[in-house]
Order: structure tokens, then sequence, then C-alpha cells
């Protein structure tokens, strides 16, 4: 693929007022527009967002609420590749007469990767500030094994687990 040098586009344009530009060859355009496009894709920040499936009497929305722009933060500026540029992390804390099972799925049109982190409702119920917290943070280490297990094309994860870990380390 080629990349227009800043000299090709310089000479190529014609200025027409301060922010608009003239192409006299639309060969040239189109470099440029791909140009563009190649850097807004090296440009990809992670997405980290929530969605949670709880049960009132756990309390887990107060850990939940407390951390979870905390982590959304921490990634924010992270870049593992355009293969998943959003993660959606469920936490599922629930009874266990639910049977629930966990989800795990990624939207290949809008290459998001969805994952249910489940958690133990009766421990919950009746743990302490600490231990949630702690066990909150722990459950994160259930996404690893679905992303290394179907190598998403164009995502370093690698490089994702030793972000998730030294994000991790702070808290547990």
């Amino acid at each position: 693929m080629l990349r227009p040098s800043k000299l090709t586009l310089k000479l190529s344009l014609v200025n027409i007022s301060d922010d608009q530009f003239f192409f006299n060859d639309f060969k040239l355009w189109a470099l440029y527009c791909d140009g563009i496009f190649y850097y807004c894709r090296l440009s990809l920040s992670m997405k980290v967002v929530f969605i949670a499936e709880l049960d009132a009497e756990a309390r887990f929305e107060t850990v939940l609420y407390r951390y979870m722009d905390v982590m959304s933060e921490y990634f924010s500026d992270k870049n593992y590749g355009e293969g998943i540029p959003k993660i959606c992390l469920c936490p599922v804390c629930r009874p266990s007469y639910l049977q629930l099972k966990q989800r795990v799925r990624m939207d290949h049109k809008n290459k998001i990767f969805y994952c249910d982190i489940m958690y133990n409702f009766e421990y919950w119920v009746s743990a302490d500030t600490v231990g949630r917290e702690a066990d909150f943070f722990t459950g994160f280490r259930q996404i690893i094994p679905f992303l290394e297990k179907r190598k998403y094309k164009n995502f370093d994860v690698a490089a994702f687990e030793r972000d998730m870990e030294a994000f991790l380390s702070e808290y547990i």
C-alpha cells in the first residue's frame, strides 16, 4: 500500500483558502485519503465498557461503580491492534440455582468482544469489602484464555495480558 509523502501532497495541493484544499489529480486525492485512513487505523485505542447481570442482594454494584471508570481509563490509551478495538465485559453475579453459563462472543461486524465474567453469588452475599474488591479484580483473568484460544487476527493478546496483569497488580 502506498503512503503519500508530505512533499508529494504539498506539491499537488492548490490552496483555495486557509482550511480548504483542491487536488488537481484524483489519484493523489485517493492516496491522501488512503494515508488518512492508515493514520486513523494506527491511532485506535482500546475501549472497555461494562454491562452487568446482578442481584441486588450481593451488593456487587458498589464495587462495580467504584472501579469500572478506572479500568476504562486505564485501557483508553492502549492499542492492541485493530482486531478488537472494544471489549464489553459483563460481570454476572446471580444465584447458582439459575445455572447461568458463561457467554463469550465476538461481533465481527462491529469488532466488539463480549465476555461474561462469572462471580460466586453466595460468596458475594457474605463477603466483606476487601474480599469483594479482591474477587472483583481476580475475575478479570477469565478473559485471557478466551482471547488466547480464539487467536483473533490483528490483536496482540500478549500485550493485553501484560497490561491486564499490571492493572490488576495495582489493586490485588
